[in-house]
């Protein structure tokens, strides 16, 4: 029953636990900085989880706002929820970590907004930075923009301690740490291009070998496979980031030029519909199958009807011969 019913991502603990340390030029304090964070798809990661901000300065009262999932990273109050809420010491030179009350959530390609304001009266709350490049910080899990400073005490407020101009400063930096955790993806056959060249390997290693009548895997179905894939990690197989990257990216042009073909297809399929309709089943589809699984073994691989029909009749055939004689009758390998 467990094969029948794979997880899509671990219901576990976190795999990774990650502290990200920012550069620290120290050239502004004061009540607030707002930042976005976008998750990376460089690995097959499932989600990472922001577990807690950590800052230094003057403190005093501190929150840390998010964005709600699907809103806009705007000074916007609507469009934030509170997740932390303390008073603090003074700490110049060593971080305070501000461990939040909820769990962030934050998938591949989306973005979210962190907020921390300090309700101290004067400039000294909060340490942050002069923006310095196009991104704070980025590795493959995780990438901090450059956001805006916050010059008033009251959280979103819109007046300056001085009474007059903005209270929101652009081009600045978040100066702290991050700790998030990251979740990775379980391996199943409709997300297998998001998984390495090595891994996919392996993958084809193993069915292949399941097709083989002399290999003792021949006994095991298609779904124990797919459940012993599923409890892989997706490193076990020496692949690195860069290059699981790279293989998502070509598998997404892969399947753009794949679903091109199929129009091309199904447009010449409707002139000679008459031919193919004499023909049997299989005929039709045996040469599309097989050049699909030339270009695209991966894709061909896991459609369990396809894979059916192509090791019946590679093993038919090559049984042939091996025996010396060429049989072409293909009559019985219709497909059901």
């Amino acid at each position: 029953m467990a094969a029948l019913t794979r997880p899509t991502e671990a219901t576990y603990a976190i795999h990774e636990n990650v502290t990200v340390d920012t550069t620290d030029y120290e050239d502004h304090t004061f009540c607030g900085v707002m930042f976005p964070i976008e998750a990376q798809s460089i690995l097959p990661v499932d989600h990472i989880v922001l577990e807690s901000v950590s800052i230094r300065g003057a403190l005093g009262k501190l929150t840390v706002w998010v964005t709600k999932p699907g809103a806009n990273i705007s000074v916007d109050p609507d469009n934030w929820i509170q997740v932390y809420e303390a008073e603090h010491d003074p700490s110049w030179r060593r971080f305070v970590e501000l461990k939040l009350d909820s769990k962030i959530k934050v998938r591949p390609g989306e973005n979210r907004g962190v907020y921390v304001h300090s309700k101290l009266q004067g400039d000294e709350a909060i340490v942050y930075d002069n923006q310095k490049a196009d991104y704070t910080h980025q590795d493959n899990f995780l990438t901090i923009y450059p956001g805006l400073a916050h010059v008033c005490n009251k959280p979103f407020g819109r007046t300056t301690m001085w009474g007059y101009g903005n209270a929101w400063r652009e081009r600045r930096e978040f100066v702290g740490k991050l700790n998030y955790g990251a979740v990775y993806k379980l391996w199943n056959p409709e997300n297998c291009t998001a998984f390495g060249d090595k891994f996919q390997g392996m993958t084809r290693t193993l069915f292949m070998c399941q097709r083989r009548w002399e290999s003792p895997m021949s006994r095991l179905p298609d779904e124990c496979i797919f459940y012993i894939l599923n409890l892989c990690r997706w490193d076990w197989a020496n692949d690195e980031g860069q290059f699981v990257m790279s293989t998502a990216s070509n598998s997404e042009l892969h399947q753009q030029e794949t679903n091109s073909d199929e129009e091309e297809d199904n447009d010449v399929g409707d002139e000679d519909s008459s031919d193919n309709n004499n023909a049997p089943s299989f005929w039709r589809h045996r040469g599309h199958n097989w050049a699909r699984a030339r270009h695209y073994p991966t894709r061909v691989l896991y459609d369990s009807r396809r894979i059916a029909h192509a090791s019946v009749y590679s093993h038919h055939h090559h049984a042939g011969v091996f025996n010396g004689v060429e049989d072409d009758d293909d009559s019985s390998y219709e497909e059901a």
